[in-house]
């Protein structure tokens, strides 16, 4: 049977229509190559390095989602993760999306400087989940443009806890490295913006571990210097003067000495962690200038991202040795 050619030509046209109708319901767009964070939404730090570690998974956080080589993953609500994206404090998607990909050890990440820090903690206790084991966030070197990369070559992290943690290698220092070099961490940190620096003490404990905390809240930021795992002291009585029969002796004269200091605390504004002469610079100088040093990072979960990030980077400037670092996860 012939069709009427007008006939033809109508059907022929609705199949055309049809077909790019489904072309269009498939069709995805793709999203734009362009950073969702810019540069001037970074973070200072006073440690960068030009070039991010090869061959490394790359994350953006913004306040509206995180993307992961280009891709959304997940949509933030002014840079909270979603209770449904989490388990075990770990965003579900993406563990998954790095797992699934071929094996990287390294991870650049690119936030908002606005970004709360429990997303950031959140994101690195993923990361450790999918066997990262090497952090490099991206920051702004000075005020200006120019960008680098503040790099953590090794990092852990676990739920807040006033526990000490013994870090392996040479970053655990010893409290007396710190006590040696008291004075000089008491003038650096009199230097500009600060609240409060412990003074060098008469009486300081001897022995042990040193404890790092590196702990923002709001607009401050805190070093926080502890002995532990310290020797036993064993009291020792004083030999008594030898008395004559009847003779009382003297009332003993009612000196009470300060116990022997076992930690020490150091305060700033933030202002402190982007000055190019930083007093956290200069009173961490003494003891992690010339040697590597570990330390526990912890926050509040409102405290930006921007103030933890700038810390770090203040607290191990260029020069110093790369640090070693323990994310905290504050409660919810």
């Amino acid at each position: 049977m012939k069709l009427h050619p007008l006939l033809f030509a109508l059907l022929v046209s609705f199949s055309c229509l049809a077909l790019v109708a489904c072309d269009d319901e498939e069709e995805v767009p793709a999203e734009s190559p362009d950073p969702v964070v810019g540069i001037m939404e970074l973070p200072i730090s006073l440690r960068h390095q030009p070039n991010a570690p090869a061959n490394a998974i790359k994350l953006e956080i913004s306040p509206s989602r995180l993307r992961v080589d280009g891709t959304t993953l997940i949509e933030l609500d002014a840079g909270d993760v979603p209770e449904a994206e989490l388990a075990n404090d770990r965003i579900t998607k993406l563990e998954a999306a790095i797992t699934a990909a071929p094996a990287r050890a390294s991870a650049v990440i690119r936030a908002h400087a606005n970004t709360p820090y429990m997303t950031t903690a959140r994101i690195m206790n993923t990361l450790k989940a999918a066997s990262i084991r090497e952090v490099a966030f991206e920051v702004r070197a000075g005020p200006g443009s120019q960008t680098g990369f503040l790099v953590i070559p090794r990092f852990d992290v676990r739920t807040e806890t006033d526990d000490f943690h013994t870090f392996e290698g040479a970053g655990q220092r010893q409290w007396n490295d710190f006590t040696q070099g008291w004075e000089e961490a008491y003038n650096g940190c009199r230097r500009d913006h600060y609240v409060d620096c412990s003074f060098k003490p008469g009486n300081i404990a001897q022995g042990g571990k040193l404890n790092i905390i590196l702990f923002a809240r709001g607009q401050a930021v805190k070093v926080d210097l502890a002995q532990f795992d310290a020797p036993e002291v064993e009291a020792t009585n004083a030999p008594q003067p030898q008395l004559l029969d009847g003779i009382a002796p003297e009332p003993a004269a009612e000196e009470e000495e300060a116990p022997p200091a076992t930690t020490a605390a150091f305060t700033w504004r933030f202002l402190a962690a982007t000055d190019e002469l930083s007093p956290v610079s200069a009173m961490m100088r003494p003891l992690c200038g010339a040697r590597p040093c570990a330390a526990v990072v912890t926050a509040e979960g409102l405290t930006m991202t921007m103030t933890i990030v700038s810390f770090i980077g203040s607290a191990f400037p260029n020069g110093a040795q790369p640090p070693e670092l323990m994310f905290q996860i504050p409660p919810r």
